[in-house]
């Protein structure tokens, strides 16, 4: 198959089957990143209310949300670009402001756990990390801190799919 009938065939599965594949993917880069022992063959797409992957480490249960940091404008940029297989790089982007919506976003959703511990993977694809790691800690801990003692997430972490790896992490 080639890449333009790889494409063409991407884009005819419904939008919601490529959430999941994007999801998993996003998941499995930042599982290698992270270190975490997540039980082989146990990773799966969830539907709500239930977050976005379920899958077991050390043989007990646990649930994954994830987030991708994008500009709106941007990621509606690189799909047309994707589609049309255009030429460019998808324009100027905003940096701090797409990280505190999906902070905020993630923070006033609620999510059907049943008890199992619940991770939130704010994650980099389209769009490059605005910051080094030691900004991120700075800056956006104290947000992600609050999120942590009175939410549903045991931890928070932030991924950088561009260079597989965890930006930082609280929890």
């Amino acid at each position: 198959m080639t890449p333009d009938e790889k494409r063409k065939a991407y884009y005819k599965l419904p939008s919601a089957k490529r959430k999941e594949l994007a999801e998993m993917d996003a998941f499995n880069g930042f599982v290698s990143a992270s270190g975490l022992k997540v039980d082989p063959g146990t990773a799966k797409n969830e539907k709500p209310p239930l977050p976005d992957i379920s899958c077991k480490i050390d043989d007990a249960p646990y649930f994954f949300e994830l987030g991708e940091v994008t500009d709106e404008e941007l990621a509606e940029q690189v799909a047309i670009s994707k589609r049309t297989q255009a030429d460019g790089d998808g324009g100027f982007f905003g940096e701090e402001k797409p990280l505190l919506r999906m902070v905020s976003k993630k923070a006033e959703s609620t999510y059907s756990t049943g008890g199992v511990p619940l991770d939130l993977v704010l994650h980099y694809d389209k769009q490059y990390p605005f910051a080094p790691a030691d900004h991120l800690k700075r800056y956006e801990a104290d947000i992600a801190a609050a999120m942590t003692p009175n939410g549903p997430f045991s931890r928070i972490w932030i991924y950088d799919s561009w260079t597989k790896s965890v930006l930082w992490k609280r929890g």
